[in-house]
């Protein structure tokens, strides 16, 4: 009997589950809807949203100075309302939300912040890169209320590139490096015999990054298809 209703609960829970995940598919529709981010088949459209996501942000997060960036850069709730205006939360200071507007919060809000990847492959960088733009897409940490938050901007000021973008790069790299050499000397004092092999296939693998590393061939795309287009 007992394990009757425990059958009978867990699957009440799994349709109440199913529902709310269906709940906040649909209000996320209906949020790509309401901002007319949809195809030709008025279906929603991640491509226009990004495309919006992109115009709105070169409105409002292109930074010339460093007194600028702490106005300029955007929180990951300022982008989310530039994007999702007519979104839940997105014109209240303390909004309440159902379960269901807090999670369609939450996804929009992690969709859009995923734009901002600083690496090469994030989309804002990569627009700007087909764009042959000077900007740069930089993280940092600003303060909103006396609460710090990170933020994303652009730039082409060459200092704060240097801060936020190419330290930031070098100093994860050295963080890496600091965590793989306590990694190897574990496994070195377990077994000791292979103290030499390590060494020379660290050898090895410096030498390869050595050579990823080099700034020598570093050409713009431009320079590419200018190249290409002389050798026609």
């Amino acid at each position: 009997m007992a394990q009757e209703i425990g059958d009978t609960m867990s699957q009440k829970y799994a349709q109440l589950l199913a529902q709310f995940e269906q709940d906040v598919e649909t209000a996320i529709e209906d949020a790509y809807r309401q901002e007319s981010y949809v195809d030709e088949d008025g279906e929603p459209s991640e491509s226009a949203m990004k495309a919006a996501a992109f115009e709105r942000s070169m409105d409002h997060f292109v930074v010339k100075s460093k007194p600028e960036r702490s106005k300029k850069a955007l929180t990951n709730g300022e982008l989310y309302s530039l994007v999702f205006p007519n979104g839940p939360g997105a014109q209240e200071a303390a909004p309440t939300l159902d379960p269901v507007a807090e999670r369609v919060l939450k996804k929009l809000s992690s969709t859009v912040w995923g734009l901002t990847q600083t690496s090469r492959s994030g989309f804002l960088q990569k627009q700007l890169e087909i764009e042959e733009s000077t900007l740069v897409v930089c993280r940092c940490r600003v303060y909103r209320n006396a609460d710090p938050s990170q933020a994303v901007y652009a730039t082409d000021n060459e200092s704060l590139i240097m801060e936020d973008a190419v330290d930031k790069e070098i100093q994860s790299l050295v963080r890496r490096a600091s965590s793989l050499r306590r990694d190897l000397s574990m496994i070195i004092e377990r077994h000791p015999k292979l103290q030499n092999q390590v060494a020379d296939q660290l050898g090895i693998e410096l030498g390869r990054i050595d050579r990823e590393l080099s700034l020598g061939a570093v050409t713009t795309e431009s320079q590419r298809q200018l190249a290409s287009s002389d050798q026609k």
